[in-house]
């Protein structure tokens, strides 16, 4: 055992070393050149270097502030009540946010928060704001001639996805317009690197016929900031789903990694960083209404799935996931109930979560005549045209994108996810019971996508939405986890009395990790596929 946790320690510091060494210490391209997709590698002055020193201080007391305020809260979570611990993660959902911006400040213009109005605004990112706030305001029939618009073939962004992201964006435009006090609020209390941001926006879009007004400067700081939020929400869910098989003080420990994932800052604020709240929530919600084969569980599944795919179509590996896990645990998991009731009752679930799902469907078609299937059947035709458009090496990619995830979801995580998959999915062939395993099964997930070659590019933004599945699976990895004690009354096994230090020495190697990614990985080619012109990024 002892020689095991060497081992462990042993692998995380060479990890942390490698991805520094990788980042900032070679010229090994992030990506493949011969397929023209290569992450930049932020550059700077030397008093931009010095600038972003000084970042590394603020970032270096705002992680200790975290870890203090992580090992806290750990020593009250098993005797919390359940609005305690409610209290707590919401406190880790905003102390997350808070990190997460102080760490964006690290490298310089337009890498910093500054990058929010760019990425929001100008066309070329995602196109979703403009596109709210021209077509979509102006078009009653907007959302009836979507599937139509879906038609001409655009295989990038906006081609390839239905249209929550834009519903959204128009949303926060009205409220922001219909609310002179929110409006007010925002534009006094953004930071300096975003009021800078949007003057660099507003001199790009100066005379191109959609001027940025005050209104939009309000708008496109509250999308950050929900953004932001959404994305740190996923704590919730995950603590939900961690709980299912350990105890709080695991669950707890486990989702103190999430606001240290880089990914989450480097690609802030992209929409992708919706979809690992609603993809996770998903799996919460379901594996509640299957656990307790309930129904009424069912029908939330259904709309929170129905939620998500109006959003992008990522969440079909997510229910893909779900439904093998549970055909899995419906056949071979431990049940007193015979195979029969249990099929039974697993019928009864999922047609409450498609019956949902279709009254959605129905819905969307009878209020606004937006034909979702034949939306998401575009998509999906789109997306496999882009790779027609813009071929991609298969056996490179193969290569690259698992390096690509583990420095997108941090090396000190992928790490010790895969220790913990290569333990506890030991003689899961073997055994008919494993085969009900969930860790078995968001492996199975992740290989089909990554055999499939279809995220060949960007992988480290794309699979935002199943990175919370590697902090899942991690939830009885022996270094977070401790002596099991069965207190009387207890449904599942909880651990009290565990050391925290290495805990918290992991989440300060994580906390490391991600400040020097963010700090280094520019996740949206401003100075190449989208350069930001030099007279703009000096505009005051």
């Amino acid at each position: 055992m002892r020689a095991t946790k060497v081992l462990f320690w042993l692998a995380q510091l060479a990890g942390v070393a490698a991805t520094i060494w990788l980042l900032w210490g070679s010229e090994i391209p992030l990506g493949v050149p011969s397929d023209n997709w290569v992450w930049d590698r932020i550059t700077f002055s030397d008093a931009e270097f010095k600038t972003m020193s000084l970042g590394w201080v603020i970032a270096g007391g705002a992680t200790v502030v975290y870890l203090i305020f992580c090992s806290f809260a750990d020593r009250r979570v098993l005797e919390a009540n359940r609005w305690e611990m409610t209290g707590w993660l919401a406190a880790l959902v905003v102390v997350g946010a808070v990190w997460h911006g102080v760490v964006q400040e690290c490298p310089p213009d337009p890498n910093a928060l500054s990058k929010t109005g760019c990425v929001l605004w100008l066309r070329g990112f995602q196109d979703y704001y403009l596109e709210a706030k021209t077509r979509a305001a102006q078009e009653p029939d907007y959302l009836a001639k979507y599937a139509d618009r879906m038609r001409e073939g655009d295989v990038l962004h906006f081609g390839t996805h239905p249209p929550g992201f834009i519903q959204l964006n128009k949303a926060v435009q009205g409220i922001v317009r219909r609310s002179p006090k929110l409006q007010g609020w925002l534009l006094e209390y953004q930071p300096e690197s975003v009021r800078a941001g949007l003057d660099m926006v507003e001199k790009i879009s100066a005379g191109k016929g959609a001027p940025l007004t005050d209104v939009d400067r309000a708008a496109l700081w509250l999308m950050g900031l929900l953004t932001a939020l959404a994305a740190m929400c996923t704590v919730v869910p995950l603590f939900c789903l961690v709980r299912r098989t350990c105890g709080r003080e695991t669950a707890w420990r486990i989702v103190c990694f999430w606001p240290l994932i880089p990914a989450l800052a480097v690609f802030h604020p992209v929409s992708d960083l919706w979809l690992p709240f609603f993809g996770t929530l998903f799996l919460a919600v379901w594996g509640r209404a299957w656990s307790r084969r309930s129904w009424p569980n069912g029908l939330l599944a259904g709309i929170v799935m129905s939620i998500g795919m109006r959003l992008s179509l990522a969440m079909l590996p997510v229910a893909f996931l779900a439904a093998c896990w549970t055909l899995a645990d419906c056949l071979f998991g431990e049940s007193p109930d015979p195979l029969t009731t249990r099929l039974k009752q697993l019928v009864a679930c999922v047609a409450a979560a498609l019956g949902s799902f279709a009254v959605q469907i129905g819905l969307a078609y009878w209020t606004s005549s937006l034909d979702l299937p034949a939306v998401w059947l575009q998509n999906l035709r789109n997306h496999a045209g882009f790779y027609e458009q813009c071929s991609r090496t298969y056996s490179a990619w193969l290569l690259v994108n698992p390096i690509e995830l583990a420095l997108a979801i941090g090396t000190p995580v992928f790490l010790f996810a895969v220790t913990n998959w290569l333990t506890s999915t030991k003689g899961c062939l073997r055994s008919g019971r494993s085969l009900a395993s969930f860790q078995l099964w968001c492996l199975v997930t992740l290989l089909v996508l990554w055999l499939s070659g279809k995220s060949s590019g960007e992988a480290a933004r794309l699979w935002i939405f199943l990175m919370p599945w590697l902090l899942w699976v991690c939830g009885r990895e022996p270094e977070i986890s401790a002596k099991i004690v069965n207190g009387p009354g207890q449904t599942l096994p909880e651990y009290a009395g565990t050391p925290s230090h290495g805990w918290l020495l992991l989440l300060l190697l994580q906390a490391i990790v991600c400040t020097a990614t963010v700090s280094r990985v520019d996740g949206f080619h401003f100075r190449t596929l989208v350069p930001i012109p030099e007279s703009a990024q000096k505009a005051e």
